[in-house]
């Protein structure tokens, strides 16, 4: 039998609720009516009730304060809050203490007995399971990891593998809290573990914590409990890894359950070849055998109009990620050989055929982490310092610049020291046209660039990649927009150039970028403000019409005023030339999505690209507001536009 307790200091509801409902017919047994928090609680502690009925406002001591204080003990107590409407939003704090039921003053008979059998049935459940499972504790942890790994490494349904675990696990009634833990390396997790391990035994000893880790990113999770995770947050900021300064960055969000985390998890880690589960502080490493398959099955099978078809795949591996360009190259190799033997065969002649090394260009990858962040597009150092200074996670810096100057060496020097004292990556852009006359001048400030190390090179144009190796190399790449990946195919094409991040185009619609994110191997992008460039042209507008037409005798009179082309409806386009005279038409609108901003990042964008060089606003206030909305410390503005201001195709597409 069930042990009831009723907290109220309203005498008739407290004795109404008690006679109203026959408790023995349900197996209840009503072991206290307390008129206050203060009698509640000193009865709950004599009594161990299994369900407590209990009103918000009481003398003495609220009930937000009594189940507060009942959770810091070791009783198994279920609370129902039983609360007038203006005291929701109190009832909505009590959840966090694991408070799953309340109730609106006034209800009838049929509603505590539905909430109070809710609770009686998992009380029974639970009564069970500890009977005939006395070790459950100790083996939960491995029926997580159990879980996942068979949900990610052998490709099993989530709801299959979760019901056939039901009996034994809280999947839907405990709350459950998120850490991710950001710019943490793969040689500094086992150093991490370390330390966190003496704090957690110290400060939350009653807690068992669960973790995965991929691609510099760890995620632990772990039943809510009344703790501090402000200071829990502090201290995995202020662990310290041997050779190099603190950098890891943290975010943690509260699940109503454990079955809306795992599945958070799972989206999470799934499309990673390499996975590595953290049980009981120790690493267990996992390869996503499945995915592998996944992937080597479709480069593979990219036959194309080859007389071939892709038969059986079976792979020999021992845990090692297979770049694209490895299978692509492979899979070259095979149709080749596969054709000359058959053109051989045909005129009756054989050959002898030896296996090919594989060549691919060197190439490292850059660690990008999975939370998204602002990157911003800037061509001076003052927009590098407001751009750091309001929060960018990312600098895109150089390429062309849009004041008829090359931008100096010494400006790229600060650009890259400015970055990483902030601890933000920094990418050189490149040009988006190259003439053939301007490519020797390119090419040695390209040399100089690279000597300063930074973080990524962007690549504007597919015929960058043939100075890689001499010019670039041991520098990771990224794709800039002008590439125009418009779909899947062409994303994995530069994935498997061994790109390390890629803008997609700006003709995409919101859902376009959704549906290729998801097949995404490497953190995407798209800009989300700036003036989009119309049209990049060798013709110069300002030239023929302020000078006399000959571009070798141009007195430069683009560095000296502001220039705009004025359609028939009184649009003005701004006109900015380049170091190489190359004029850029710049939209009359400027592109702001700062509204669409969370709805971006749930389509699976990795990075919102703001572009400052046209100098429409000011860097600071404007990345700024774009971080501030980012990290919900600022509510997103209206999607009503006002003034000169674009949503670009995000919404309207190009077909």
């Amino acid at each position: 039998m069930l042990k009831l307790i009723i907290a109220d200091d309203e005498r008739i509801i407290r004795e109404t609720i008690s006679t109203i409902i026959n408790w023995k017919q349900y197996d209840i047994e009503l072991v206290g009516l307390c008129k206050n928090g203060l009698e509640a609680y000193d009865t709950i502690l004599d009594e161990t009730p299994d369900i407590v009925l209990t009103d918000i406002r009481m003398p003495g001591m609220d009930g937000l304060e009594l189940i507060r204080r009942i959770s810091e003990t070791d009783l198994n107590t279920q609370f129902i809050i039983l609360s007038g409407y203006g005291e929701f939003e109190y009832a909505k704090m009590a959840m966090k203490y694991g408070v799953r039921h309340y109730l609106l003053k006034p209800c009838s008979e049929v509603q505590i007995l539905e909430s109070i059998q809710e609770i009686a049935q998992d009380c029974y459940r639970k009564s069970s399971l500890e009977r005939s499972y006395p070790a459950m504790s100790s083996i939960r942890h491995n029926v997580i990891f159990t879980i996942l790994n068979n949900a990610i490494c052998q490709n099993r349904p989530y709801d299959e593998i979760m019901r056939a675990y039901d009996p034994y696990m809280d999947f839907y009634f405990s709350s459950y809290h998120l850490f991710y833990i950001y710019f943490l390396e793969q040689k500094d997790l086992e150093e991490f573990l370390q330390q966190l391990k003496p704090y957690a035994d110290s400060h939350f000893p009653e807690v068992t914590i669960h973790g995965i880790y991929v691609n510099c990113t760890l995620l632990l999770f772990f039943k809510e409990f009344a703790g501090n995770y402000q200071d829990l947050s502090q201290f995995f900021s202020s662990i310290k890894f041997p050779g190099r300064s603190p950098s890891l960055e943290t975010e943690d969000l509260s699940f109503k359950n454990l079955q809306t985390l795992l599945e958070t998890v799972l989206d999470k880690v799934k499309r990673f070849s390499m996975i590595y589960y953290i049980n009981d502080f120790r690493i267990l490493s996992s390869c996503n055998y499945s995915f592998i398959m996944e992937e080597a099955e479709k480069q593979l099978g990219r036959l194309g109009d080859t007389p071939f078809a892709l038969g059986t795949v079976h792979l020999e591996n021992d845990g090692c990620m297979i770049p694209r360009s490895v299978l692509n190259e492979l899979r070259q190799q095979a149709t080749a050989e596969l054709t000359t033997i058959l053109e051989k065969e045909f005129v009756q002649k054989t050959h002898n055929f030896k296996d090919h090394p594989v060549h691919l260009p060197d190439v490292p990858q850059a660690h990008f982490s999975m939370k998204p962040q602002i990157s911003v597009r800037a061509e001076t150092v003052e927009q590098v310092e407001e751009a750091l200074r309001a929060g960018a996670g990312e600098i895109v810096f150089g390429g062309e610049s849009y004041h008829h100057r090359a931008i100096p060496l010494s400006d790229y020097e600060k650009a890259v020291e400015l970055a990483h004292n902030a601890q933000a990556k920094i990418i050189f852009a490149s040009p988006r046209l190259l003439r053939e006359k301007h490519i020797e001048r390119y090419l040695k400030q390209l040399k100089q660039l690279t000597a300063l190390r930074p973080d990524a090179m962007e690549i504007s144009f597919l015929g960058q990649m043939d100075w890689v190796n001499e010019y670039m190399k041991g520098i990771p790449l990224v794709g800039g927009a002008s590439l125009n990946i418009f779909n899947t195919d062409a994303l994995r094409t530069v994935e498997g150039l061994g790109f390390s991040e890629q803008a997609l185009s700006p003709e995409l619609t919101i859902s376009q970028i959704h549906r290729i994110a998801q097949e995404a191997r490497i953190p995407v992008s798209a800009t989300v403000y700036g003036r989009s460039e119309m049209m990049v042209s060798e013709y110069c507008a300002i030239e023929a019409v302020l000078t006399n037409g000959e571009k070798k005798k141009c007195p430069g009179v683009c560095m000296k005023d502001s220039y705009f082309l004025k359609d028939k409806e009184g649009h003005m386009f701004p006109l900015k030339t380049d170091e190489y005279c190359h004029m850029h038409i710049l939209n009359s609108r400027i592109l702001d999505m700062r509204p669409y901003i969370h709805k971006l990042v749930h389509a699976g964008l990795n990075r919102l690209c703001v572009d400052v060089r046209a100098g429409d606003e000011p860097a600071y206030s404007l990345v700024k507001s774009f971080v501030d909305i980012l990290s919900g410390r600022k509510e997103a503005p209206s999607a009503e536009s006002s003034g000169e201001i674009t949503r670009g195709h995000f919404l309207r597409g190009v077909l």
